[in-house]
């Protein structure tokens, strides 16, 4: 369960969240890169949170991103198209939203201009120069970063890939803050604001589990599980 929809879920929404308070009341043009389950998340829940009207898809592979755009055009009804370059989905958009697994920058932030939104679910895939390229900048949490494993040999960073170093979070303002009005967040339309989808919290889980089980209660579904079947005796 943890691994698939609620997997991607969770990341949506949290991106979702990060827009509203971000990002511009009026914006409509979104920039998605990527074209697998996290950018089918992102784009459900970045086109409920404000009132977009076009959607510009890019990823590398051109049936891929083809494909992906015809069936959320179908499903969301919403204008989509595939574009040939991450750049042109960026120009002259209101939100940028990179949902990939790049392990490296997948958006030059040049391309940012004034007014924009921009959301990354991973540091792998955004440029470090954004964070000093925007206005505003807020994550998802400040508690540390992944720690990732290095097999022997592979201390140094490859070719192209780039290898996260470890970074004081506790600069930017969190997003709790900014759902609870304690932080301002964009204070005017000519502000490039910046959501970093840092690092998932495991009471996401948890709360996305009780909401799926008290629809179920309210809806009727389901059946009970005997707690018996969790249970075993393995003492002689």
């Amino acid at each position: 369960m943890p691994d698939g929809l609620i997997q991607q879920t969770r990341v949506g929404v949290t991106s979702a969240l990060g827009a509203k308070v971000l990002s511009r009341h009026n914006s409509e043009v979104l920039a998605l890169i990527g074209s697998g389950g996290q950018a089918r998340s992102h784009f459900r829940f970045l086109t409920a949170v404000r009132p977009i009207k076009q959607v510009r898809v890019y990823s590398p592979n051109p049936d891929h991103r083809k494909a992906f755009a015809a069936e959320m055009e179908r499903q969301s009804e919403i204008p989509t198209e595939a574009v040939d370059s991450a750049e042109s989905a960026v120009k002259n958009c209101d939100i940028v939203c990179t949902a990939t697994n790049s392990s490296r920058p997948v958006i030059s932030p040049t391309w940012l201009e004034p007014g924009m939104h921009y959301n990354a679910i991973r540091e792998f895939e955004m440029d470090e120069a954004a964070l000093e390229r925007s206005d505003v900048v807020a994550v998802h949490t400040r508690f540390g970063g992944i720690q990732h494993f290095q097999p022997p040999g592979m201390e140094k960073d490859l070719p192209g890939v780039r290898r996260e170093k470890p970074r004081d979070w506790s600069r930017y303002v969190e997003l709790q803050d900014l759902l609870v009005g304690s932080v301002a967040g964009r204070t005017s339309d000519r502000q490039i604001t910046f959501f970093l989808n840092n690092v998932g919290t495991g009471v996401q889980f948890a709360a996305m589990g009780y909401c799926a089980y008290r629809a179920a209660k309210e809806k009727g579904l389901g059946k009970k599980i005997p707690t018996d079947w969790f249970l075993q005796d393995i003492k002689p």
